[in-house]
C-alpha cells in the first residue's frame, strides 16, 4: 500500500530521499554565481589571459625559438588589422553529462581545421568542418578557449576567441501511469517514471489536492468511492545534476461493472401457477431491488413491476409459450449494473391417462370393456384407442369382442387442450381360450378287393389330426360333409398344445355300372362355447377336403383334388388345399341325417 498522505503537507521527516531533495536549492546544489573563490579564480584566469594576448605587463610574449610569436608568424610592429580573429559557437546550450559540439570559424565563417579547443582543462582539435564535441562534467559557469598556433595560407595570425558558458543540470520530465483504468471500489496503482528511460522513480504525488509519497518504486495505490475525474500531478526535488519538470495528467474512474442474475425456482412454469423470481448480484451473491418487465405481457402476469428489499417478486403463468424476463437497476454513483436476462417456459399442465380393461384377461368370445380415464380425476375423458394397428375414437368406452387367443395392445392418447396436454398410456390385454387346428386329412377304405378297390358295400375311413394351439383347454368340433350334407362329428376337448387323432366311417354310395361319380368329403373344425354333442358351436377354423369317385358298381378309387388315384386305388396321403386359417360362416346347418348308424357318433 501506498504512504499515507501527510495531512499538514510538509514533506517527510528527515532522513528520507524525499526529504533530502527537498531542503536542496531548486536545482539540488550550490550554483557558481555565489561562491566567492569561484568568481574570483575566473576574474584572475580571465586577467591572465588578456595580459598574454596584448602583451601587459613585463613578462615578454612566448616565441617559437624563432623569434616569432607563439600564436603564429607574428610581427610585433603589425598593426591590429593583419590578425584573423577566430570565433566559437555552440549547437545547443550546455548540460551536465550531454554532448555539446562547439565550431570554431574565421571572420569569413569559414571553418577552422586543427583548432585547439580547451573546456575545464581539456583539449580537443577540431576537425575539417571546425567542429569538435565535449561532454560537460561541471555544473556553472566556464570559459572556452578556441586558438590556432600556424596562421593563414599568407601567414597571417588567428586571434584567439573565447566565449563564456553555463552547464546547467539535465532536465528530465515525469510522467504519471496506471496499469489499468482505475475503478471505483478497487485499488488503483500510479507510478510515477522517468519520461527519458521510463524507469520508475520516488516522488511526490498529488491527487485531487490529497497529497502522497511513492514508494521506492514510485507507486501509490488508493482506493476511490465513486466515479469522478482526478486531477493528478507529480513532482520531484532536483539532484546535483538533474532537475525534474513536474508532470501533470487527468485519470478518470470508472464505475465498477457488475452483472446481475435472475432466476426462478422452477425450469418449467406449469399454467395458472404462482411462481417466485429473485434478482441477486453474481459478485457477490447479495439480493438487488431492480425493475422486472416481461417481453409477452400475456403469457405471464407480473405481481409487481420492481423486486423487493430481498430481490424477490411472484408471477403467474397465464398461457403455455416463451417468454423473456428482463431485470434492470440503475447505475450508482461507484457501481453500474448489467442487464440480465432469463427465459421462462410456461408450459401445459401435464395430465397422465390410463387404459383399463374389464375383464382383465377375457376369454375368446368373451366381450372386453376398454376405458380411457384421467388419472388426475379418475373418470373416463374422450380420446382415441389404437388395437391392431386400428385407431378408434371413443368417448371414454369402448366394447370389443376377439375371436382367437392373442395378446393385444391397446394405446390410448388424446390431442392438447389450451391448458393441458395429456400424456398417452397403453395396456396389454391377454385373451385367454382354445384354438384349434387340422392336420391334412387322409383318406382310406375298409372290404377291399384283391386289386385294392373298395367295394360299393365298403366304407370309406377319413382321417385327421386335431390340435388345440390356444392358451386354454377347451372342447372342440370336427365335422365331416358331403357335399352340402352332414354325415359325421366329433366333438374333442383339448388341453394348451394337446392333439387327438380323428376318424369317420362313411359307407361308400352305390354307383350304377360303368358310371363315375365324384363325392366331397369335407373335414372341418369348429370351436364350441359348450362342451357336448350338438352344441353351438362359434366359428369355423380349419377346413380340409378329401375327393371320392366312384368309378363302378364293384370298386371305388379315391383320387386327390387332381384326379390321381391315391394307394393304388386306395387314398392313404395327405390332402393338398388345407388352410388351417380360413374362417367360416358364424355357424353350419344342424347335422345331416347320417348314411348308417355307425357314421353318427
Amino acid at each position: 500500500m501506498a504512504p499515507a498522505p501527510d495531512p499538514s503537507g510538509s514533506e517527510p521527516a528527515a532522513g528520507s530521499e524525499v526529504a533530502d531533495l527537498s531542503r536542496r536549492d531548486p536545482y539540488g546544489g550550490p550554483s557558481p554565481f555565489r561562491d566567492p573563490k569561484l568568481l574570483a579564480m575566473a576574474l584572475i584566469a580571465f586577467g591572465a589571459f588578456l595580459m598574454l594576448l596584448f602583451g601587459v605587463g613585463s613578462t615578454p610574449l612566448p616565441t617559437d625559438g624563432d623569434g616569432s610569436l607563439g600564436f603564429g608568424d607574428y610581427d610585433e610592429n603589425a598593426t591590429p588589422e593583419e590578425v584573423v580573429p577566430l570565433s566559437i559557437s555552440t549547437n545547443r546550450s550546455p548540460v551536465v553529462d550531454e554532448p555539446i559540439e562547439f565550431s570554431v570559424r574565421d571572420t569569413n565563417g569559414t571553418p577552422v581545421e586543427n583548432a585547439t579547443v580547451s573546456l575545464s582543462g581539456t583539449d580537443r582539435t577540431t576537425d575539417r568542418r571546425g567542429r569538435t564535441v565535449f561532454r560537460p562534467s561541471r555544473l556553472g559557469a566556464a570559459v572556452v578557449l578556441a586558438q590556432k598556433r600556424n596562421g593563414t595560407a599568407n601567414g597571417t595570425p588567428f586571434a584567439a576567441a573565447t566565449e563564456r558558458i553555463v552547464v546547467e543540470r539535465r532536465t528530465v520530465g515525469l510522467a504519471v501511469t496506471t496499469d489499468e483504468t482505475p475503478t471505483a471500489t478497487r485499488p488503483a496503482t500510479f507510478t510515477v517514471r522517468r519520461t527519458d528511460t521510463g524507469r520508475p522513480v520516488p516522488a511526490r504525488l498529488s491527487i485531487d489536492d490529497r497529497l502522497y509519497f511513492t514508494d521506492s518504486n514510485g507507486t501509490v495505490t488508493t482506493t476511490f468511492d465513486r466515479s469522478r475525474v482526478l486531477n493528478v500531478s507529480a513532482a520531484r526535488p532536483a539532484t546535483r545534476r538533474i532537475r525534474y519538470t513536474d508532470a501533470n495528467r487527468t485519470a478518470f474512474v470508472q464505475r465498477r461493472t457488475v452483472p446481475l442474475s435472475v432466476a426462478t425456482n422452477r425450469s418449467t412454469v406449469p399454467v395458472n401457477e404462482s411462481v417466485g423470481v429473485r434478482v441477486t448480484r453474481t459478485d457477490t451473491g447479495e439480493p438487488v431491488s431492480t425493475s422486472l418487465s416481461v417481453d409477452d405481457p400475456s403469457l405471464i402476469d407480473l405481481r409487481s413491476d420492481r423486486t423487493d428489499a430481498n430481490g424477490s417478486a411472484r408471477f403467474r403463468a397465464r398461457l403455455p409459450g416463451r417468454v423473456t424476463m428482463t431485470a434492470l437497476k440503475n447505475r450508482t454513483d461507484a457501481l453500474t449494473f448489467t442487464t440480465a436476462t432469463e427465459t421462462v417456459e410456461v408450459d401445459r399442465i401435464p395430465v397422465n391417462l390410463s387404459v383399463n380393461a374389464t375383464p382383465v384377461e377375457p376369454r375368446v368370445g368373451e366381450r372386453v370393456t376398454v376405458r380411457l380415464v384421467r388419472e388426475d380425476t379418475g373418470e373416463p375423458t374422450s380420446g382415441s384407442l389404437r388395437l391392431v394397428n386400428v385407431t378408434y375414437p371413443v368417448d371414454g368406452v369402448f366394447g370389443v369382442t376377439f375371436q382367437s387367443p392373442t395378446t393385444v395392445t391397446v394405446d390410448g392418447f388424446r390431442p392438447r387442450t389450451r391448458y393441458r396436454t395429456f400424456r398417452s398410456a397403453n395396456r396389454t390385454i391377454p385373451v385367454v381360450g382354445p384354438a384349434f387346428r387340422l392336420g391334412s386329412p387322409s383318406v382310406d377304405g375298409t372290404n377291399r378287393t384283391d386289386d385294392g378297390a373298395i367295394p360299393t358295400n365298403g366304407t370309406v375311413v377319413v382321417n385327421t389330426t386335431l390340435r388345440n394351439v390356444g392358451t386354454a383347454a377347451g372342447p372342440g368340433r370336427v365335422d365331416l360333409t358331403v357335399g352340402d350334407e352332414t354325415v359325421g362329428f366329433r366333438t374333442v376337448t383339448l388341453d394348451p398344445n394337446a392333439s387327438e387323432r380323428v376318424e369317420f366311417g362313411v359307407p361308400a354310395p352305390d354307383a350304377p355300372a360303368n358310371e363315375t361319380r365324384t363325392y366331397n368329403l369335407t373335414v372341418t373344425v369348429r370351436q364350441l362355447r359348450d362342451a357336448g354333442p350338438l352344441s353351438r358351436a362359434d366359428d369355423v377354423r380349419s377346413e380340409a377336403v378329401a375327393v371320392v369317385n366312384l368309378t363302378s358298381p364293384n370298386a371305388t378309387n379315391v383320387t386327390d383334388a387332381n384326379g390321381s388315384v391315391l394307394g393304388g386305388g386306395l387314398g392313404s396321403g395327405p390332402m393338398d388345399g388345407v388352410d388351417d386359417t380360413t374362417e367360416g360362416p358364424e355357424s353350419i346347418a344342424d347335422t345331416a341325417r347320417a348314411r348308417s348308424a355307425d357314421a353318427g357318433g
